[in-house]
Formats: structure tokens, C-alpha cells, sequence
């Protein structure tokens, strides 16, 4: 976390890399700049050699000697000169490559800060807290039925929603659903907005609490959208997974993840206080 607060620290390159890549700054314009003049002049020297129609043999043949010479070093500085810029273009996407990590890294960084402020923004603290108060009255007068949790939640959430002024509570207890809805969406696989892993190391412990309380009003509250929204052909095979614009569907798979491979372990986040 810290880490990624500080958008990464990039190790220093080694010295003799970037002495060559100042030096490959350095000479390829220069270097290009020999080989065009070394071509010019070539080219001038051949138009002069032609015009020299009456010039003794020996004194041609010397300066074809000279020219062929001019041709070979212009040939050898483009070479070289080609080399250079390779190595220097490479340099460069490095270095891109790395200013885009390191801007990557820092926005996931800024973007998780901001996750963690609406975490313990008051709202959110207050459905948790009304969360945490529904799962003591639980433990105080279902001791034994626990595995009738989730329906006996179901059955007061629904029953709340019928009472005069229970659609604002309601919706006060779960606001923290609503926040791990939007978290869900951002961290499905195909949109990449959030990393999955950073998610579930903030929200992680929460999620295992609330699942064995809110999954049954969560799957219902899904259930009922997907046969209001879905022609009868799809509403069999409507899941979470399939369907992400369900209601609360991408809180499901939120769940989903936080509980993959607690079967068999007994009540998942028995005995911890939603985060």
C-alpha cells in the first residue's frame, strides 16, 4: 500500500546504459548529418568527374579512388547511424513504458485511497453499524438457527418496506450494498477498474460477514428484477454472473469472490465485526 501510495520507486539504471543512451542522443544527429554531407559531396565530386571529359586516365582513376572511399564511410555512417537510432528508439519506448507504469500505479493508487475514504464515509459507517446491530440481534435471539439467517433477515427487510417510514431505513441499511455494487462493477473482470486483489484486501473480512445475513434478500432482490427484466426464455439461466446489470448482481460476485472456497468451514465471518 505504501508503495503504491508513492506511485513506486524505479530502481536507477545502470550508469553504462544510460552514459549510452546520452551518447546515442549525442551522435545520431551528428551523425546523420555526416552521412547526408558525405552523400552530397559524393554526388558533386561525380558531376565534376563528368564534366572532366579531357582529364588524363591516371588522374580519373585517383579520383574514382576517392570517391568510392566517400561512398564506403557515407555507407558505414548510415549504418552506424541506423544502429544508434534503433538503440536510442528503444530507449525511448522503454522509458514511455515505464512513465506509464508508474502513472498507472499511481492512479490505482489514488483511485484506493478514494475507495477507503467512502468506506468510513459516514454513511457507509452508519449502514455498517446498522448491519452490525441487525447480526447482534441475530446471535441474541436466533442463537441456534444460524444457518435461518439469511431468511429471517430477508423476511424483516421486507417486512421494513412496508412499514410507515421503513423505506428510508431500509435504504440506510443498505447503503453499504449500494457502495459494493458500484466497487463489483468496477472490478469485473472484462473492465479492469479496479485490481480485484487491492479490492478484496480493504472489503474482504466484511463481505464474509455479511454474506450468510443479506444473500437471501440479495438473490431475491435479483430474482425479482431478472423476472420483471428478462423475457421467460432468459430468466432461467439469469445469474450474477451473466447478467452484471442486475439488481445487485455485482455485489453477489463481490461475495462470491470474498466467500470462493470457505465451504466447509463453518459460518463465514462468525464471530467478526464487519469492517
Amino acid at each position: 500500500m505504501s508503495e503504491l501510495a508513492a506511485g513506486g520507486k524505479q530502481p536507477d539504471r545502470p550508469d553504462l546504459a544510460a552514459r549510452l543512451d546520452a551518447l546515442s542522443r549525442f551522435l545520431v544527429p551528428h551523425m546523420l548529418l555526416i552521412a547526408a554531407s558525405l552523400l552530397v559531396l559524393s554526388m558533386v565530386l561525380i558531376v565534376v568527374v563528368r564534366l572532366w571529359t579531357q582529364t588524363p586516365a591516371p588522374s580519373q582513376d585517383t579520383v574514382r579512388g576517392i570517391l568510392e572511399l566517400l561512398y564506403f564511410l557515407a555507407g558505414a555512417g548510415l549504418v552506424v547511424t541506423a544502429a544508434l537510432a534503433l538503440r536510442f528508439a528503444k530507449a525511448q519506448v522503454r522509458q514511455a513504458q515505464d512513465d506509464h507504469r508508474l502513472a498507472t500505479r499511481a492512479h490505482q493508487a489514488s483511485v484506493f485511497l478514494d475507495i477507503e475514504k467512502r468506506w468510513g464515509a459516514p454513511d457507509t459507517v452508519r449502514s455498517r453499524k446498522l448491519v452490525r446491530q441487525i447480526r447482534e440481534n441475530l446471535e441474541r435471539h436466533h442463537a441456534g438457527q444460524e444457518a435461518d439467517w439469511g431468511r429471517i433477515v430477508d423476511e424483516q427487510l421486507t417486512a421494513l418496506l412496508q412499514e410507515p417510514g421503513g423505506v428510508q431505513r431500509y435504504f440506510a441499511i443498505m447503503e453499504v450494498f449500494f457502495f459494493v455494487e458500484s466497487l463489483g462493477l468496477m472490478a469485473r473482470p472484462h473492465r479492469r477498474y479496479l485490481a480485484l486483489a487491492d479490492l478484496m484486501a480493504l472489503i474482504e473480512p466484511a463481505l464474509r460477514t455479511y454474506d450468510p445475513l443479506f444473500r437471501t434478500h440479495l438473490e431475491g432482490r435479483f430474482a425479482r428484477w431478472a423476472a420483471e427484466a428478462l423475457p421467460a426464455s432468459e430468466q432461467a439461466s439469469a445469474s450474477p454472473v451473466t447478467h452484471e446489470a442486475g439488481t445487485f448482481a455485482n455485489t453477489l460476485y463481490l461475495l462470491d469472490m470474498a466467500t470462493k472456497g470457505q465451504a466447509g468451514k463453518g459460518q463465514a465471518g462468525k464471530g467478526q465485526a464487519g469492517r
